[in-house]
């Protein structure tokens, strides 16, 4: 009886169309929290750059125009891609998924802290992904299902960007999992067609890689909670006291924010950010989160460039984010001028909710960098009291003293997902 229930369904979502409300004045929602970092990727032979960034959650145009790639079919097996993944995160619950249609993410929180995302696609213009809030009704597996003529176009697109052969043979649009919503023909399923994850080419549905799915599956119980937003600029203000703003195509057309939106949204804060970044994030709509601003008188030299972080003092990245199964990070400080570091590890690591889970002790050695000098630093991803810190978003700090001037810090968002 369920096979067949699921079936109409399937066929069902190709009938209705879940209407969409617009906004005349959207408004820029502020977040605590960004996630995500700037990592260093290898092309593996016969990669493509779509498949590259369905893998990452980051779009083609983006690692093209990162990597000054004036062509996306012409990229070679070995060369080293800079992927920017960092994200503005939606706090939209506390438990449960959220569906971030805008960037393409599925989120998952437990307890207010953000345990797993998931790069997926969402519904077309036509047939758009519903907003709003929805329940996890069931989860059904191993169903045969049938699919739509609008594979064979699916399948057709898949092979003029492959570069090896097409997807086997038959098609499974949804593949044998199928996590069933509380609305009507609405549903998260896996895709036999990787390229089409990050992309607006579903009917309505939420599509992952087959992986994700299978992790989705063993933990969306009965009764789960997912909120499905749809958010093309969002503000995030974290406790280090800089502003990242992060910017989509407006892909279902329900209005754009502007500058004026911005700052109407920063309040008190629009002192600390620069107007002209802003400017160039809400044209460019790279869709990753980009710094703004600071705490502070403006934000100066500050800009955001392709090795973590910067101030007009120093640049502050990690060397091996994300962290590997050694759950250990290298985090690497270049003065752009005279520092001198209070002790020889001045860190300090705060979680998601902005609470200290490590703190530097004071050593009585003062270090000098000069300008252009580096100084590396290795953090076993543990506490102040030795125990391994769990998954999530943390910050990592790091406080110098410039020449002739106060103390400074710098902030460095930092993902553990094990």
């Amino acid at each position: 009886m369920r096979s067949r229930f699921i079936t109409l369904l399937a066929f069902l979502c190709l009938f209705n169309t879940f209407a969409v409300a617009g906004q005349t004045s959207p408004a820029v929602p502020i977040y605590d929290h960004i996630s995500g970092d700037l990592r260093e990727v290898s092309i593996e032979p016969g990669d493509t750059l779509y498949a590259i960034s369905a893998r990452h959650g980051v779009s083609v145009a983006n690692i093209m125009r990162e990597n000054s790639i004036s062509d996306a079919r012409k990229i070679r097996a070995g060369k080293t891609l800079t992927i920017n993944t960092r994200r503005v995160i939606p706090e939209a619950t506390d438990n449960g998924l959220v569906a971030d249609i805008a960037s393409g993410t599925l989120y998952r929180f437990e307890g207010a802290r953000l345990l797993s995302r998931y790069p997926a696609g969402f519904g077309t213009t036509i047939r758009p992904t519903p907003i709003g809030t929805f329940i996890v009704l069931f989860v059904d597996e191993n169903e045969e299902w049938s699919y739509p003529k609008s594979v064979d176009e699916e399948r057709e697109r898949e092979a003029s960007i492959a570069t090896t052969r097409r997807p086997p043979e038959p098609p499974n649009t949804f593949g044998p999992l199928w996590v069933q919503l509380s609305t009507w023909g609405f549903g998260i399923h896996a895709t036999p067609f990787p390229s089409t994850i990050g992309s607006y080419m579903s009917f309505q549905h939420i599509r992952v890689g087959k992986e994700d799915m299978k992790e989705l599956a063993a933990i969306a119980g009965s009764g789960m909670r997912l909120e499905s937003i749809y958010q093309p600029v969002r503000l995030a203000l974290p406790p280090d006291g800089t502003v990242w703003l992060e910017a989509h195509d407006d892909v279902y057309g329900l209005g754009e924010p502007t500058i004026d939106d911005v700052l109407l949204a920063l309040g008190d804060r629009v002192e600390d950010v620069d107007r002209d970044l802003i400017e160039r994030v809400l044209l460019e709509k790279s869709g990753v989160a980009e710094l703004v601003g600071r705490d502070g008188e403006g934000v100066g030299g500050l800009t955001d460039g392709a090795n973590g972080a910067f101030a007009a003092e120093a640049e502050w990245s990690c060397l091996d984010c994300p962290p590997g199964e050694s759950r250990r990070v290298t985090l690497q400080l270049k003065a752009k001028r005279t520092l001198t570091l209070e002790g020889a590890f001045p860190l300090d690591v705060l979680n998601a909710s902005g609470q200290p889970v490590y703190n530097s002790s004071p050593s009585g050695e003062r270090i000098v960098l000069k300008a252009g000098e580096t100084r590396n630093f290795v953090w076993d991803l543990i506490t102040s009291k030795g125990q391994p810190i769990p998954p999530g978003q943390y910050t990592v700090l790091i406080s110098f003293t410039p020449e002739g001037e106060g103390p400074a810090t710098l902030g460095l968002p930092l993902w553990v997902d094990r």
